[in-house]
C-alpha cells in the first residue's frame, strides 16, 4: 500500500539532493530508513507521512487506506482535535489519555518519538484553552520537549541545516521565540528573519505555506507589540512598516490558498498597525488614504464576524490543533464490505481462489490484519487502487503530483485556459502511466474544462464521463444499491459532473436521480461525525445539494443542508464555498417570499467574503445580480 509512497519519497530526497541521515532524523535510524527505501522494512505510516512532509509533499484530502489498528488511532486523534477546537476540554483530556494507553499497546518502529510529540502538543494545546496565564509559564520548556522528540539537535544546529515538517515548524517557533528575552527589535528582528528564510527556502507547497506563514505573521506581531509596549522599540514607524509588508503577504497566500488560518487575526492586525503607522503621516492625502484602508478593513472585518456570531463560531484561532488535521481516511475492513455489498459480490466470489472465506470474513470484522498482498488484491477486484493513497493521481513523481494540484487550483479559480495548457503538460507526463485512475482523471477535468468553455455537447460529455467511471464502478452498482456505499474521490467527482450536466440543461430530476446516493453517504458521515474528516467531498456535495434543492424547490431542506455546510466551513477555517452556501440560501429565500428577508443585503455580503479571498468570477456574478434588482 505504501510502494508509491516510498517511491516518491526516494524521488524526492533525491531530487532536493538530502541524505537519508538528514530526512529520517529523530524519526527512525539511518540503517533502517535505507532498509524502507529498499523495500526490505515497512515503516509506519505515521513516521511515512512526516518524512514526505519534510521533503514538502503536501497531505492530500485523497483517500488513504488504513488498517484497523491505524484507522481507530486516526480517529481518536481526530476526535483529540475537534474536542480542543469545540472547547471540550474533559472530552479532550479523556481522549488523549486513551490515545496514549492504546498508542503504547500497539507500539511500532518509527512511532514512538511521533506519538509523544503528538501527545505533549496536544496537552499544551489544552492548557492553552484553560488557562493562558499557566500556558505561558510552561509553553517553552513544553514546546522544547515537543520538538526534541523528532528533532534532538534543535539547539546545537542551526534552522537552516535541519529539515523540519510543517508541524515541527511551528512548534519550533513557538519555542524559539519564548527561549530567551529580546531586548531590541533588532534581535527579534534577527530571529524571525531567520524563521522567513527558512519558509522561503523549503520545499513547502501552496498547502503547507498557509498553514505556516500566517501563524509566523502572527507571533512576530504579537512579540513586536511586546518590545513596543515595554518602550524597547525606537524606530517604530520602520518596524510597523515592515510588519504590515509581512502582514499584506500573509493575506494574499490566504487569498490564493482560500485556507482562512489567523484570517481575522491579521485583519485586525492591519487595522493596527495602519492607525499606529497613521501618526507619523503629515500629508493629509495620506492620511485620508490610510483612513479609507482602514474603514474598509473594519468594515469587511464586522462582516466576516457577523457571519461568525451568527453561526456561533469562534472566528479566532484559539490553538493550533488544525496543523495535524488529516483528511480522507478510511478503514480498510469497512471499505471492503461496504464495496463488495454496493457492488452485489458475496465474500466467496470476491475471496476465489486468493484467500478462504473465514479469513476474508475476519478481515472485514476487523478481528485479523488482511495481509498486505491479499489487501490489494482484494482492493483490485473490487476496482479499487491501493497505490492511489495520498495523492489524487497514481504517480511516484513529485512533479506530477505538483502539477496536478496546480490544475486543481487553476479549475477552483476558473482559469480556464491555463488548465488547458497544464493538461497537455500533464497528458505528457503521464503517457507512459495508463493507469485506471489517471484516465478518469484525465478524462474529468479534460471533459469539466470544455463543458465550462461550451466546446463540447452533454450527451459527449455524458458519454466520456460514463466510460471513465467503468474503468472502476458500473454506475447501475451504486444506482441498484440499497445500502451502503463506498465511492472514490474521482468516482464522486465523476458522478457528480454527469448530475452537474443534467442540472445545468434544466433536468433537475435526473440531476438529483444521479446524486442522491452520494447525498445519502454524506449524510452517513454526519451520523458518525465523519463530515470534518472527509471535508474536501462533504463541501463538493452539499454545497450542489443545497443548490440543486432550491432548483427543486425544496427550499427548506437546501437552507438547511447550507447552514450546515457554512457551519463547518467556518470552524474549518474553509472559506471557499461560504459565499456559494449564503448566495444559495439568498436565492432560495428570495424566491420563496421569505418575509423579513433583505436580498440586497445578502448579495452585499457575498460580495464582501467572494472579493476578500480572491474569487472575482464570483464576485462579479453577486455583483451583476445586485445591479439588476
Amino acid at each position: 500500500m505504501e510502494d508509491k509512497l516510498v517511491e516518491m519519497l526516494v524521488s524526492a530526497r533525491r531530487e532536493q539532493n538530502i541524505t537519508c541521515e538528514a530526512l529520517c532524523q529523530g524519526i527512525c535510524t539511518k540503517d533502517m530508513y535505507s532498509k524502507v527505501e529498499r523495500g526490505d522494512r515497512v515503516l509506519d505510516r505515521i513516521a511515512i507521512k512526516r518524512l514526505l512532509a519534510r521533503l514538502g509533499v503536501d497531505n492530500g484530502s485523497y483517500e488513504k487506506y488504513l488498517e484497523y489498528t491505524d484507522y481507530i488511532v486516526w480517529k481518536i486523534r481526530m476526535d483529540i482535535i475537534n474536542a480542543i477546537e469545540k472547547g471540550e476540554l474533559l472530552e479532550a483530556e479523556k481522549l488523549l489519555e486513551e490515545y496514549c494507553l492504546f498508542s503504547r499497546k500497539s507500539e511500532k518502529n518509527g512511532r514512538d518519538n511521533l506519538q509523544q510529540q503528538f501527545c505533549t502538543f496536544m496537552e499544551l494545546q489544552i492548557i492553552r484553552h484553560r488557562d493562558e496565564q499557566k500556558y505561558e509559564g510552561i509553553a517553552c520548556e513544553m514546546y522544547k520537549s515537543a520538538l526534541k522528540c523528532t528533532v534532538p539537535s534543535i539547539d546545537e544546529t542551526s534552522l537552516d541545516k535541519i529539515l523540519l515538517s510543517t508541524v515541527e515548524f511551528i512548534i519550533a517557533v513557538e519555542y524559539k521565540r519564548r527561549k530567551k528575552a529580546f531586548e531590541s527589535v533588532e534581535e527579534l528582528w534577527e530571529m524571525y528573519e531567520k524563521f522567513f528564510r527558512y519558509i522561503e527556502h523549503a520545499p513547502y507547497g501552496n498547502s503547507s505555506m498557509t498553514k505556516v506563514y500566517p501563524k509566523l505573521v502572527v507571533c512576530l506581531y504579537e512579540d513586536i507589540r511586546k518590545l513596543v509596549r515595554s518602550e524597547k522599540v525606537s524606530n517604530i514607524k520602520e518596524t510597523y512598516e515592515k510588519l504590515l509588508r509581512f502582514c499584506d503577504e500573509a493575506l494574499l497566500i490566504i487569498k490564493q490558498r482560500k485556507k482562512m488560518f489567523y484570517f481575522v487575526e491579521l485583519m485586525e492586525m492591519v487595522v493596527d498597525i495602519r492607525q499606529q503607522l497613521k501618526e507619523y503621516l503629515n500629508d493629509a492625502s495620506k492620511i485620508k488614504e490610510c483612513e479609507c484602508i482602514v474603514a474598509d478593513t473594519q468594515f469587511k472585518l464586522k462582516t466576516i464576524k457577523e457571519l461568525y456570531e451568527e453561526y456561533k463560531v469562534s472566528p479566532y484561532l484559539l490553538d493550533d490543533c488544525y496543523i495535524y488535521r488529516e483528511s480522507g481516511i478510511y478503514c480498510i475492513p469497512d471499505v471492503i464490505r461496504v464495496r463488495r455489498g454496493m457492488m452485489n459480490v458475496t465474500q466467496k466470489m470476491l475471496a476465489g481462489d486468493l484467500c478462504d472465506v473465514k479469513t476474508l470474513s475476519r478481515g472485514e470484522n476487523g478481528q485479523v490484519a488482511v495481509q498486505t498482498y491479499i489487501f490489494k488484491e482484494l482492493f483490485r477486484r473490487l476496482g479499487l487502487y491501493p497505490d492511489y493513497i495520498n495523492m489524487g493521481i497514481v504517480t511516484g513523481n513529485k512533479e506530477v503530483v505538483e502539477l496536478y494540484e496546480e490544475i486543481r487550483f487553476a479549475a477552483n479559480s476558473y482559469k480556464l485556459d491555463d488548465v488547458d495548457k497544464l493538461l497537455v503538460k500533464l497528458k505528457k507526463k503521464l503517457k507512459n502511466n495508463i493507469h485506471p485512475i489517471n484516465e478518469q482523471v484525465l478524462a474529468l477535468t479534460d471533459t469539466r474544462n470544455k463543458w465550462l468553455t461550451k466546446r463540447i455537447e452533454a450527451a459527449e460529455c455524458m458519454n466520456i464521463l460514463q466510460r471513465a467511471l467503468n474503468k472502476t464502478i458500473n454506475l447501475e452498482d451504486v444506482f441498484a444499491c440499497d445500502g451502503q456505499i463506498f465511492l472514490t474521490t474521482r468516482e464522486v467527482n465523476l458522478i457528480h459532473q454527469m448530475s452537474l450536466i443534467y442540472n445545468e440543461s434544466g433536468q433537475h430530476e435526473d440531476a438529483y436521480k444521479y446524486i442522491k446516493k452520494i447525498w445519502d453517504y454524506c449524510k452517513e458521515w454526519e451520523k458518525e461525525g465523519l463530515e470534518d474528516g472527509r471535508i474536501a467531498i462533504y463541501e463538493l456535495i452539499m454545497s450542489y445539494m443545497s443548490s440543486l434543492l432550491g432548483d427543486l424547490r425544496r427550499f427548506d431542506e437546501a437552507n438547511e443542508v447550507a447552514d450546515k455546510l457554512i457551519r463547518i466551513s467556518l470552524r474549518m477555517h474553509r472559506f471557499m464555498i461560504v459565499h456559494q452556501s449564503i448566495y444559495d440560501k439568498a436565492w432560495n429565500n428570495n424566491e420563496s417570499k421569505k418575509q423579513g428577508f433583505d436580498y440586497k443585503c445578502e448579495l452585499n455580503r457575498c460580495i464582501c467574503i467572494a472579493g476578500l479571498i480572491g474569487d472575482t468570477n464570483d464576485e462579479l456574478f453577486y455583483k451583476n445580480q445586485l445591479t439588476s434588482l
